[in-house]
């Protein structure tokens, strides 16, 4: 089941980042991680019902949860996709098709979106991707392992130490716990 709010989200980013000439799905995959992160450090849960998990440019939403809404929007005719040269490659951008309805967020949602946009700006999809490699969270799993949020909070240390290995773990067991109870 398509989550609205994770839904309308995505429509809104790509509505508001369409002049962003390197806005393709790299950065609305770090963009969508970013605003996430910010949310659950702020409230402790994220915004969207996305999971991430480790890739090889860096941190993304899995698969087959985004790539349905993405499919879902198209179909709706509200967004479209597009490829563009962005430098010397060819990046799939998504692009709004007409005018759009906006979404209701919270006030809180909306200041971490705000921020999360103010922040997506000036970055371009190299830097958010070193950004990514640079995290614990990131380097401490490896291809396709799910990245439970309270990962994103270990600090950019160059040194991993005993306790953070133990509180990642520990982390991750008490997230896996809760993924479980909440399927049943």
């Amino acid at each position: 089941m398509i989550d609205q709010k994770t839904k309308d989200l995505i429509l809104y980013l790509v509505n508001e980042l369409k002049d962003k000439e390197d806005f393709g799905a790299t950065l609305l995959n770090k963009t969508l991680l970013y605003i996430d992160f910010l949310h659950y450090y702020n409230t402790g849960k994220p915004l969207t019902s996305f999971e991430y998990i480790h890739q090889q440019y860096g941190i993304t939403p899995k698969f087959n949860q985004l790539q349905p809404i993405i499919n879902e929007l198209i179909a709706e005719k509200k967004i479209k996709r597009e490829v563009k040269k962005i430098g010397t490659k060819d990046a799939k951008k998504l692009v709004p098709e007409g005018m759009i309805e906006y979404p209701q967020f919270s006030e809180t949602e909306a200041k971490t979106i705000l921020e999360g946009i103010n922040y997506i700006r000036d970055k371009n999809a190299s830097e958010m991707t070193d950004n990514h490699h640079r995290g614990l969270a990131w380097r401490l799993t490896k291809g396709f392992e799910n990245i439970p949020f309270n990962a994103l909070l270990l600090t950019k240390s160059d040194e991993i130490t005993d306790e953070d290995l133990e509180w990642i773990n520990n982390s991750f067991k008490n997230w896996q716990n809760r993924a479980n109870y909440t399927k049943l």
